[in-house]
């Protein structure tokens, strides 16, 4: 038999579980993700860190998480987290990488991405279309960028995710920013005959 795993619990790990269910900001958002990436850390395959506040440096160890491609994450969501279009660059090169480690595969990598309440606007959604395009990431299926103040240009870059996209499937948009224009265009892209989309939310 496999000799049992010496890897602790960060002593945060007992109130992110009480914190996140009862939507209270969990605290030591950093020293919980710093422990996570331990060497010795079990694999994870959801992580949920919704309305934690989110600091540069604690987004900087997500991504990290995201490039260790022996860590099992595949759903991430940090809903209500502060992070803004700031956070979503960090984000960025963290996918990026972990794309590039997968070879463009479908195989490993997230599959759902929940970033809603994050106020990230037009310019964290550019950095998120990015990678996801460029990087030829193929494996994302679910993203929700809901409540993030996008205008008709993240509208746009949302259009051309929809179309250059292989695997996405569901797109959560509601409660933006954009108008008439906006909405055409995404609801053009997802009407395409190529496009993977099944589901387009709140538009």
């Amino acid at each position: 038999d496999a000799a049992p795993s010496k890897w602790a619990p960060h002593p945060a790990a007992k109130h992110y579980k009480s914190a996140t269910a009862a939507r209270r900001p969990p605290q030591n958002a950093h020293a919980f993700m710093k422990h996570m990436n331990k060497a010795s850390s079990p694999k994870v395959a959801e992580l949920a860190l919704v309305g934690a506040a989110l600091t540069k440096q604690t987004v900087t160890e997500i991504a990290h998480r995201l490039q260790d491609d022996s860590s099992g994450l595949t759903a991430l969501d940090l809903s209500h987290a502060s992070i803004g279009a700031t956070g979503c660059k960090i984000l960025e090169a963290g996918i990026r990488k972990a794309t590039k480690m997968h070879g463009h595969s479908a195989k490993g990598g997230l599959v759902s991405l929940k970033l809603s309440h994050n106020k990230i606007g037009s310019a964290g959604v550019q950095c998120l279309v990015r990678v996801l395009v460029q990087a030829r990431n193929a494996s994302l299926l679910r993203l929700d960028v809901s409540s993030n103040e996008i205008t008709d240009a993240g509208a746009g870059e949302l259009a051309e995710l929809v179309a250059q996209h292989p695997t996405l499937a569901l797109l959560a948009v509601g409660d933006n920013r954009f108008g008439v224009r906006g909405t055409e265009r995404l609801l053009a892209s997802a009407r395409a005959p190529k496009s993977p989309l099944l589901q387009l939310r709140g538009c």
